[in-house]
């Protein structure tokens, strides 16, 4: 009978909590059954982490996670706090208890495990088209992990939407609106480890969306220009690579919107910061090498800051700021030799069409007047030339910024 009682005991304990780590059916890996750490100790980022060794990807051989044992919701969880200023929710929460667990456990190898559980409950709702429990999974990790004032969940929640991304695919451009804003709020958190978690979080994402994230294009370029401002490596790594992917997707991309852009382009021109200095002109070479946008045409309007340029202290930064100015340069000159061979070949049109003509003039002076425009014609396509020659069209290029900049200071 005291058996009996003991077991019965027994069975009821597991049924109370059937997600404790201590439970011999739901224990976890342990850190030595992780092929993530070395020597037994938690994987840690070092500095010059790439984002290849922090993506979450199920196919990897480094971590294997089954299918979560069990995915229902308990009643252990109903009124489960996650965030002291928010009231306690009166419905039960998408996740269930053992994925909120390592989302916010302190070592990165669980907080891992747990965005992978996420990516397997991401494509089970894709799987039976349950939207509405994509998107409240998406709202819950938002304002209970990465609006939470701690710091380890705000980490778990953004390695969770980089495996939400990966989750969806290439249906991910549907949750864009849920997904990017609050990845980009995190740029600006104080933890540079938050900084680049955002960073992988958000290339994840672009990665993925590719074409359909340029709808967020100014806000990723505004963020990036602070980023490339940080002042930790880490933060700046994670800037680089999430820059390279960004200039990757808009020259590949037929529908990026210069005009929306070229006003954040103005305001961002005139910082004396030396890396966001470079950072704009990479930018700014990149964009006007595709076939697609015509930047020259909105060069009055950042101009004067590449001539800024040109006293930075940083000889890099005065290098490239002076190729830049030449590429416009010789796209001027090419383009002044373009509107030169279109004049002409209507001079010649017009003058062949004037001696295939068979109407008689009766006015007298009619010979004269032709002749006296004969000759400004001639004179006119001679100082054109000389122009050509001489290189005057440096001189048209600094007519274009003289309205936009003071005189006193540049001229």
């Amino acid at each position: 009978e005291e058996e009996r009682m003991s077991e019965r005991e027994g069975s009821v304990g597991g049924e109370k909590d059937p997600y404790h780590p201590l439970s011999p059916k739901h224990k976890l890996p342990s850190s030595d059954d992780n092929t993530n750490t070395e020597g037994g100790s938690s994987k840690h980022v070092s500095r010059d982490a790439s984002f290849a060794d922090l993506n979450i990807n199920s196919n990897s051989n480094s971590s294997t996670v089954t299918k979560p044992t069990t995915v229902t919701r308990d009643s252990s969880v109903d009124t489960f706090n996650f965030d002291a200023r928010k009231k306690p929710q009166s419905t039960l929460p998408p996740l269930s208890t053992n994925i909120i667990k390592n989302l916010s456990d302190k070592t990165y190898d669980k907080r891992r495990l747990g965005a992978m559980e996420v990516e397997i409950l991401i494509k089970e709702s894709q799987a039976v088209n349950d939207t509405e429990q994509i998107s409240q999974i998406i709202v819950y990790i938002t304002q209970n992990f990465l609006f939470s004032s701690a710091v380890n969940r705000r980490k778990g929640g953004l390695i969770a939407f980089a495996a939400i991304a990966i989750g969806l695919g290439s249906e991910t451009h549907k949750y864009i609106n849920l997904l990017v804003p609050p990845v980009l709020k995190c740029f600006k958190n104080v933890d540079d480890r938050i900084r680049f978690y955002a960073c992988e979080a958000l290339y994840n994402v672009s990665h993925i969306a590719r074409g359909k994230i340029l709808v967020y294009f100014n806000e990723i370029f505004d963020g990036l220009c602070r980023l490339y401002a940080d002042k930790e490596p880490l933060v700046q790594n994670g800037a680089h690579q999430l820059d390279g992917l960004m200039k990757g997707i808009v020259t590949e991309s037929e529908s990026f919107d210069i005009e929306r852009f070229i006003p954040s382009l103005k305001e961002r021109i005139k910082v004396t910061n030396p890396f966001v200095r470079g950072f704009l002109l990479n930018w700014i070479r990149v964009l006007n090498s595709v076939p697609d946008i015509d930047l020259i045409d909105y060069l009055p309007q950042f101009l004067d800051g590449i001539f800024r340029m040109l006293s930075d202290h940083s000889a890099d930064i005065r290098r490239d700021a002076t190729n830049v100015l030449a590429e416009f340069l010789a796209e001027i000159q090419n383009l002044c030799k373009k509107i030169h061979l279109e004049k002409q070949d209507k001079k010649n049109n017009n003058n062949s069409n004037s001696s295939d003509s068979t109407t008689i003039s009766l006015n007298p002076n009619s010979n004269n007047n032709n002749n006296n425009n004969d000759a400004n014609n001639n004179s006119n396509s001679e100082a054109e030339e000389e122009e050509g020659n001489s290189g005057i069209e440096f001189g048209k290029m600094i007519k274009i910024i003289i309205p936009f900049c003071s005189v006193n200071d540049r001229l």
